[in-house]
Protein backbone atom coordinates (compact mmCIF):
# COMPACT_ATOMS: atom_id res chain seq x y z
CA UNK A 1 0.00 0.00 0.00
CA UNK A 2 1.25 3.55 -1.04
CA UNK A 3 0.35 6.92 0.80
CA UNK A 4 -2.05 8.99 -0.69
CA UNK A 5 0.05 12.42 -0.54
CA UNK A 6 3.77 11.52 -0.40
CA UNK A 7 3.49 8.23 -2.68
CA UNK A 8 5.97 6.32 0.14
CA UNK A 9 5.33 2.45 1.24
CA UNK A 10 3.13 2.20 4.08
CA UNK A 11 2.57 -1.56 3.87
CA UNK A 12 0.03 -2.10 6.03
CA UNK A 13 0.36 0.85 8.42
CA UNK A 14 -2.68 3.44 8.60
CA UNK A 15 -0.05 6.47 8.87
CA UNK A 16 2.88 6.92 6.65
CA UNK A 17 6.10 7.00 8.56
CA UNK A 18 7.27 9.30 6.09
CA UNK A 19 4.84 12.27 6.48
CA UNK A 20 2.59 10.93 8.72
CA UNK A 21 -0.46 11.37 6.31
CA UNK A 22 -3.48 8.90 7.80
CA UNK A 23 -4.44 6.61 4.88
CA UNK A 24 -7.55 5.03 6.55
CA UNK A 25 -10.19 5.33 4.05
CA UNK A 26 -13.04 7.27 4.70
CA UNK A 27 -15.36 5.30 6.41
CA UNK A 28 -12.54 2.79 7.09
CA UNK A 29 -11.78 0.89 10.41
CA UNK A 30 -9.51 2.42 12.71
CA UNK A 31 -6.33 0.01 12.98
CA UNK A 32 -7.45 -2.20 16.49
CA UNK A 33 -4.13 -3.92 18.81
CA UNK A 34 -4.10 -7.67 19.71
CA UNK A 35 -5.99 -6.68 22.99
CA UNK A 36 -9.02 -4.97 20.56
CA UNK A 37 -8.97 -1.47 21.71
CA UNK A 38 -7.46 1.29 19.44
CA UNK A 39 -4.36 1.94 18.61
CA UNK A 40 -5.03 5.32 19.83
CA UNK A 41 -6.23 4.65 23.13
CA UNK A 42 -2.91 2.51 24.34
CA UNK A 43 -0.93 5.35 23.19
CA UNK A 44 -3.09 8.36 24.75
CA UNK A 45 -2.94 5.95 28.08
CA UNK A 46 0.97 6.38 27.87
CA UNK A 47 0.98 9.90 27.94
CA UNK A 48 -2.33 10.32 30.41
CA UNK A 49 -0.34 7.62 32.55
CA UNK A 50 2.87 10.14 32.73
CA UNK A 51 1.10 12.92 33.92
CA UNK A 52 0.02 11.34 37.13
CA UNK A 53 2.78 11.31 39.68
CA UNK A 54 3.57 6.97 40.21
CA UNK A 55 2.08 6.48 36.50
CA UNK A 56 5.81 5.63 34.76
CA UNK A 57 4.88 2.16 36.22
CA UNK A 58 1.99 2.02 33.87
CA UNK A 59 3.37 3.79 31.44
CA UNK A 60 6.36 1.16 31.23
CA UNK A 61 4.07 -1.70 31.21
CA UNK A 62 1.90 -0.23 28.34
CA UNK A 63 5.13 0.51 26.16
CA UNK A 64 6.60 -2.74 26.96
CA UNK A 65 3.50 -4.30 25.81
CA UNK A 66 3.58 -2.38 22.74
CA UNK A 67 7.60 -3.03 21.83
CA UNK A 68 6.64 -6.53 22.72
CA UNK A 69 3.66 -8.27 20.95
CA UNK A 70 2.10 -5.27 18.73
CA UNK A 71 3.06 -5.02 14.89
CA UNK A 72 1.60 -1.28 13.80
CA UNK A 73 4.12 0.85 13.29
CA UNK A 74 2.36 4.02 14.18
CA UNK A 75 1.18 2.56 17.95
CA UNK A 76 5.45 1.47 18.25
CA UNK A 77 6.25 4.95 17.53
CA UNK A 78 3.69 7.03 19.15
CA UNK A 79 4.76 4.65 22.58
CA UNK A 80 8.55 5.24 22.10
CA UNK A 81 7.76 9.02 21.58
CA UNK A 82 5.82 8.77 24.67
CA UNK A 83 8.59 7.65 26.92
CA UNK A 84 11.08 10.04 25.08
CA UNK A 85 9.55 13.15 25.94
CA UNK A 86 9.14 12.16 29.58
CA UNK A 87 12.68 11.19 30.29
CA UNK A 88 13.82 13.99 28.34
CA UNK A 89 11.69 16.26 30.91
CA UNK A 90 12.94 14.27 34.02
CA UNK A 91 16.27 15.26 32.23
CA UNK A 92 15.73 18.86 31.88
CA UNK A 93 14.45 18.96 35.38
CA UNK A 94 17.23 17.05 36.71
CA UNK A 95 19.41 19.29 35.63
CA UNK A 96 17.94 22.24 36.74
CA UNK A 97 17.43 20.97 40.23
CA UNK A 98 21.25 20.76 40.29
CA UNK A 99 21.34 24.20 40.00
CA UNK A 100 20.39 25.69 43.75
CA UNK A 101 23.18 23.49 44.75
CA UNK A 102 25.96 25.08 42.86
CA UNK A 103 24.46 28.34 44.49
CA UNK A 104 24.75 27.05 47.46
CA UNK A 105 28.31 25.82 47.12
CA UNK A 106 29.29 29.33 45.93
CA UNK A 107 27.42 30.80 49.02
CA UNK A 108 29.30 28.39 51.06
CA UNK A 109 32.55 30.33 49.78
CA UNK A 110 31.27 33.35 49.90
CA UNK A 111 30.40 32.61 53.55
CA UNK A 112 33.66 31.59 54.42
CA UNK A 113 35.47 34.62 53.18
CA UNK A 114 33.10 36.59 55.24
CA UNK A 115 31.16 37.84 52.81
CA UNK A 116 27.52 38.22 52.59
CA UNK A 117 25.35 36.13 49.26
CA UNK A 118 21.34 36.24 49.72
CA UNK A 119 19.54 33.83 47.78
CA UNK A 120 16.09 33.80 48.54
CA UNK A 121 15.23 35.47 45.42
CA UNK A 122 16.70 33.05 43.46
CA UNK A 123 15.49 29.85 45.22
CA UNK A 124 11.84 31.67 44.33
CA UNK A 125 12.87 32.04 40.30
CA UNK A 126 14.40 28.73 40.47
CA UNK A 127 10.69 26.92 42.31
CA UNK A 128 8.64 29.09 39.38
CA UNK A 129 10.94 27.50 36.53
CA UNK A 130 10.50 24.01 37.77
CA UNK A 131 6.81 24.72 38.04
CA UNK A 132 6.74 26.02 35.11
CA UNK A 133 8.20 22.84 33.58
CA UNK A 134 5.96 20.64 34.74
CA UNK A 135 3.65 22.07 33.58
CA UNK A 136 4.16 22.65 29.91
CA UNK A 137 4.89 18.88 30.41
CA UNK A 138 1.28 17.87 31.77
CA UNK A 139 -0.41 20.44 29.37
CA UNK A 140 1.70 19.16 26.40
CA UNK A 141 0.92 15.38 27.79
CA UNK A 142 -2.96 16.29 27.68
CA UNK A 143 -2.93 17.43 23.96
CA UNK A 144 -0.61 14.50 22.67
CA UNK A 145 -3.10 12.12 24.83
CA UNK A 146 -5.87 13.84 22.72
CA UNK A 147 -4.06 13.46 19.91
CA UNK A 148 -3.34 10.36 20.15
CA UNK A 149 -7.12 8.97 20.83
CA UNK A 150 -8.08 10.91 17.71
CA UNK A 151 -5.33 9.01 15.60
CA UNK A 152 -3.66 12.46 14.65
CA UNK A 153 0.02 12.87 14.23
CA UNK A 154 2.38 15.99 15.98
CA UNK A 155 5.49 16.28 15.38
CA UNK A 156 8.68 16.63 17.77
CA UNK A 157 11.24 16.40 15.58
CA UNK A 158 14.16 15.07 17.99
CA UNK A 159 11.98 12.45 19.42
CA UNK A 160 10.58 11.67 16.20
CA UNK A 161 14.13 10.73 14.39
CA UNK A 162 14.66 8.57 17.51
CA UNK A 163 11.31 6.47 17.06
CA UNK A 164 12.14 6.30 13.19
CA UNK A 165 15.42 4.68 13.82
CA UNK A 166 14.36 2.61 16.78
CA UNK A 167 11.03 0.95 16.00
Amino acid sequence: MFCSKCGSDIGNNSFCPNCGTSNVPQGGSIPKTNLGVSAGLLVAGVYFSLILDGGVIAALLIAGYVLIAEKEEWLRKNVVKAIILYFAFALLYGIIRLIPNFVDWIQDWVYACNGSFNTSKFYQIMAIITDLIQLIQKVMFIVFGIFALSHKNFNVPVADGVAQKHC
